[in-house]
């Protein structure tokens, strides 16, 4: 199973992605933005 699942995962990712609530997509990007937008802070 994990051999197929890194063979394909863009299926699977994406029904995954559907399970996963609202507030923690937001709190996701939220997150993923203020990487981009600070790169190199840390």
């Amino acid at each position: 199973m994990a051999k197929t699942y890194k063979l394909v995962p863009s299926k699977t990712f994406l029904k995954d992605l559907r399970k996963i609530p609202p507030e923690s997509k937001s709190r996701v990007n939220k997150a993923l933005l203020e990487l981009k937008q600070d790169p190199f802070s840390a």
